[in-house]
Formats: structure tokens, C-alpha cells, sequence
């Protein structure tokens, strides 16, 4: 019992002496903009550990690092930015990202006519081919269980009829 006690002692002991204490640090910064505007929502992901986090309304952050990871600093509206992670107080810690909107090309109505016509080619054919691949609902009936139902029915099958089709079924392979 008493070598087991000292084994886990001894374990502990070389994890602690391992990892030094001061190499976690609370890495705490502002996010801005070209004009000293705060960005919130800057995702800011860590390379080592991929743990994300966001700035706030302030562009402020703070995350447990290690002292020299390197963050990637990421916002759909901005270029993305690599930093190292220091101990330094958060005013110290203000990183600029430039404005970089993407640009939507413009949309060509031209042919907007014809391809909606296509479309709805296109639906009709697959409405058709539902029709003649889906099994029937009832027998005999155009009602298959994926159409809503008409009106004054409810979707799917009653006991009485899931008997029937059973029984039917039943009798045509006794024959």
C-alpha cells in the first residue's frame, strides 16, 4: 500500500516539476479597427489547442494560452491577422485588422426568363416520375403517402385498412 502512495506521490510530483506554472497565461488584448473602432466579434482561434473565442461589444478578449502560442485573429469583414501571446497588460495588447469587404458581382437578369421556364420543365419531370415510382397509398386510388392529404382526411393509415392490405397481401401468397 505504501509503495503505491509513493508511486502516485512521485507521478505527481514529476507532472507539476513538467509544466512550469508561469508558462499559462491570461492573454487579454482589444480587438479594433483601422480608426480605433472596437470589432466585435472577432474570432480569435488558438493554433495549439483550435479554441476559439469572441470579442465582446468593446473588441475585448481574454483567453488562458500558453505564453508564445499564436492566435489567429478572424472577422468576415476584415483581413486576418497572426499574433504571439504575451503577458502584458490588455491596453498594451490592441490589434488592428484592416476593413476588407467582399464584394457581391452583380447578378445578370438576361436570361431569367428561360430559366425559369427550365425550372419548371424540370419540376414537372420530377413530379411525374414521383408519380410513377411511389407505391400507391390505397389501392386503386392517385393518394400516395407522400402528398398531403385531401381534404377531410388525416395522413396515414387506420387499423382497419393496414388489415386489409396485410390480409390481402397474406391470401395473394398462399395462392
Amino acid at each position: 500500500m505504501r509503495g503505491i502512495v509513493f508511486f502516485v506521490f512521485m507521478v505527481s510530483a514529476i507532472a507539476i516539476k513538467a509544466q512550469p506554472s508561469d508558462s499559462l497565461i491570461l492573454f487579454t488584448g482589444y480587438v479594433l479597427d483601422e480608426d480605433s473602432v472596437p470589432v466585435e466579434n472577432a474570432l480569435l482561434v488558438n493554433y495549439r489547442t483550435l479554441k476559439p473565442k469572441l470579442t465582446n461589444e468593446k473588441g475585448f478578449f481574454k483567453m488562458w494560452v500558453l505564453k508564445g502560442d499564436s492566435l489567429l485573429i478572424n472577422h468576415i469583414s476584415y483581413e486576418r491577422k497572426i499574433v504571439k501571446a504575451n503577458n502584458l497588460a490588455s491596453g498594451l495588447n490592441k490589434y488592428c485588422i484592416i476593413f476588407s469587404p467582399y464584394e457581391i458581382k452583380t447578378v445578370n437578369i438576361k436570361y431569367r426568363d428561360i430559366e425559369m421556364e427550365n425550372f419548371h420543365k424540370n419540376m414537372k419531370l420530377i413530379v411525374a416520375e414521383m408519380r410513377g415510382n411511389t407505391p400507391y397509398y390505397r389501392t386503386g386510388t392517385e393518394y400516395n403517402s407522400y402528398a398531403p392529404p385531401p381534404k377531410g382526411q388525416v395522413a396515414g393509415i387506420n387499423l382497419v385498412e393496414l388489415y386489409h392490405i396485410i390480409k390481402t397481401s397474406k391470401y395473394k401468397k398462399n395462392k
